[in-house]
């Protein structure tokens, strides 16, 4: 049978809406904006890299710049560091000659701060207030975010997507056991970097946080393993409009720390 000149437009409008169809199927093997999906096996290999590497850090002293920014309000300080896992801490924000006038610890169950009047102030871990005032951030929270990753269970974490996002440039979508995480990771010379992340609690343990790392570099510690450290650390929580910004110099990595460091017992000067 002879097709009429008259059906001729008609097939190739259905051959024009066949090519359409072919194309939309072709672009959903592609993520948007040109992005192309990850095999969920490799990012889940990446993020077992990055777990393994940050495990490696098990303490660390260092003096820094610190920014904290609250709605519009800027507060800088030079401070000295000192962080051991899971959760031990001891900020202390310098005066001159690099002397503490005022210290922050928590010792794995009791906050000490000690200010300028003196007078040491301790608070059980289980208190209302028992976060740090900036941010409202948890002890583990602070030690795992500052060396380099935001607190994930090695055991229940799911890769739900990974997609390609330009060159050595992959965003990773994870679902923790209490969290959706988000990281953007720069890959390159085979390492994995985080450079930014998401993380967002569905119990409500914590607020909305955004993380950026910057400046990475690898670091000998005391015990002679190869560890990676980034030199600047941001970590933001929009609903509060703050932003805290820690940018490190001559880290040192897993060296012992006195245990008592963690508890102020003595006032400043003394």
């Amino acid at each position: 049978m002879r097709l009429s000149d008259r059906s001729r437009p008609h097939l190739k409008s259905l051959a024009f809406l066949l090519l359409c169809s072919l194309c939309t199927m072709a672009c959903s093997i592609v993520a948007p904006h040109g992005y192309t999906r990850m095999p969920a096996a490799q990012a889940t290999s990446i993020v077992g890299g990055l777990i393994s590497d940050h495990e490696k850090i098990t303490t660390l002293r260092s003096f820094a710049r610190l920014m904290l920014s609250s709605k519009g309000h800027a507060y800088r300080a030079s401070v000295a560091v000192l962080l051991e896992r899971p959760d031990r801490f001891r900020i202390e924000f310098l005066g001159p000659f690099r002397h503490p006038r005022h210290i922050v610890a928590f010792d794995g169950g009791l906050f000490s701060e000690i200010g300028k009047n003196n007078a040491i102030r301790l608070q059980d871990a289980h208190a209302s207030g028992a976060t740090l005032s900036f941010l409202g951030l948890t002890p583990e929270w602070v030690v795992a975010a500052v060396l380099g990753l935001p607190p994930i269970s090695r055991d229940s974490v799911l890769v739900e997507q990974a997609f390609h996002e330009g060159k050595n440039k992959v965003r990773i979508e994870l679902k923790d056991k209490t969290a959706n995480v988000t990281f953007w990771v720069k890959l390159r010379d085979g390492q994995a970097d985080v450079e930014r992340f998401a993380f967002v609690s569905r119990e409500g343990r914590q607020p909305v946080i955004e993380g950026i790392y910057s400046g990475f570099r690898d670091v000998i510690g005391q015990d002679k393993t190869r560890c990676r450290l980034p030199r600047i650390v941001i970590l933001r929580v929009p609903e509060r409009h703050q932003l805290l910004r820690m940018t490190f110099s001559s880290p040192d990595v897993n060296a012992r720390l006195d245990p008592a460091s963690f508890r102020i017992r003595s006032r400043i000067g003394s």
